[in-house]
C-alpha cells in the first residue's frame, strides 16, 4: 500500500518535469537570441585549437574555407568538432603545426539563430598561447 503512494508521487513528479522541461528551454534560447556572436577565447594547448563563442555555432556553418591558417584554408586532413552545446570548435593540429607559431584568421561564422559573427582579423597564436576578450573583439 506505501509503495503504491510512492510510485504514484514518483510518476507525477517525472510527469510534471516532462511538462516544463519545455519552458525552460525557451528561456535559455531567448537568452542566446539576443547575445552578440562572437569569440571570446581561443587556446592552444596539446596538439589542439579551441574556440570558445559566446553562443552556440551553426556547425553547418563552420566549413574549412573560413578558418584559415597560414593563409589557406583547414587541410582536408585536419579534424574539427564542436561540443555539445555547439559553443566551442575544437581544431586537431597537424604535426607540422606544433612548436610554430601560425596565422589564423576565421570568418563567415554564423550562430544558431543565424546571426553573422564580424570576421575576425588575422592574429597570431604561438604553442601554449592563450587569447581573451572580455567584449566584441575589433
Amino acid at each position: 500500500m506505501e509503495s503504491d503512494v510512492v510510485s504514484k508521487r514518483s510518476v507525477a513528479f517525472y510527469l510534471l518535469i516532462m511538462a516544463l522541461l519545455p519552458v525552460f528551454g525557451n528561456r535559455r534560447n531567448a537568452y542566446f537570441e539576443n547575445k552578440p556572436l562572437y569569440i571570446e577565447e581561443i587556446e592552444r594547448d596539446d596538439g589542439e585549437i579551441s574556440f570558445d563563442f559566446s553562443v552556440p555555432v551553426n556547425p553547418e556553418s563552420v566549413t574549412r574555407e573560413k578558418i584559415l591558417v597560414e593563409g589557406k584554408p583547414l587541410p582536408d586532413t585536419v579534424s574539427f568538432f564542436f561540443n555539445r552545446r555547439g559553443d566551442e570548435l575544437v581544431i586537431r593540429e597537424l604535426p607540422e603545426w606544433r612548436g610554430r607559431v601560425l596565422s589564423i584568421a576565421v570568418k563567415g561564422v554564423v550562430s544558431f539563430h543565424g546571426q553573422l559573427m564580424e570576421p575576425l582579423s588575422t592574429f597570431s597564436l604561438g604553442p601554449d598561447d592563450e587569447l581573451e576578450w572580455d567584449e566584441i573583439p575589433q
